[in-house]
């Protein structure tokens, strides 16, 4: 579930959240911290500046873990952190079969925030027959996501079925001059 963003925060508030039944989610909010320098320059350009980042790779190992445990957990994605950089911004995320998926099965995405794995997203895989007139199971999932300058994206996959996953983004900065 996506709730609407638009949310302010004063500084030093926080957002907290709770489960009725003490079961267990992820939660992910995107905020940005604005912060401007001590000593403004002469001409200040305030308008983002984006740098085309792609990430790929190929999951093919079983997993079933919730968590980033286990083998077979792949990075697809990381977020620049030079000098500079705020962050990146991700548009969307290809999940293509490199072959026919015999069962149904799910690809699993995960933020790595430098010391832990928090699940973001699961996405159901049918079971489809590739053929020389039939492609195999491909999906585009638009994104809108913004995730912290040295933040990555994992993927894995609950069956030992081969996907190539490709992600499409950019890190961006404010133009200072």
């Amino acid at each position: 579930m996506v709730l609407a963003g638009g949310l302010k925060l004063k500084s030093g508030y926080k957002l907290y959240a709770s489960t009725q039944n003490a079961e267990s989610f992820n939660i992910i909010a995107e905020g940005l911290d604005f912060h401007y320098p001590s000593t403004l320059p002469a001409s200040c350009f305030s308008y983002r500046q984006y740098h085309t980042v792609t990430g790929f790779n190929t999951a093919s190992v079983a997993n079933p873990n919730l968590d980033g445990s286990g083998s077979g957990i792949v990075s697809i994605y990381q977020a620049g952190n030079g000098a500079g950089l705020m962050g990146s911004h991700i548009t969307s995320v290809t999940i293509k079969a490199l072959q026919s998926t015999n069962d149904n099965g799910m690809i699993r995405l995960f933020i790595y925030d430098g010391s832990d794995y928090h699940l973001f997203r699961e996405v159901c895989i049918p079971q489809t027959t590739q053929s020389a007139f039939e492609p195999s199971f491909k999906v585009v999932l638009p994104m809108d996501l913004n995730i912290e300058a040295g933040y990555q994206l994992f993927a894995t996959t609950q069956l030992a079925q081969s996907f190539a996953i490709t992600v499409e983004g950019a890190d961006w900065s404010y133009a200072i001059s």
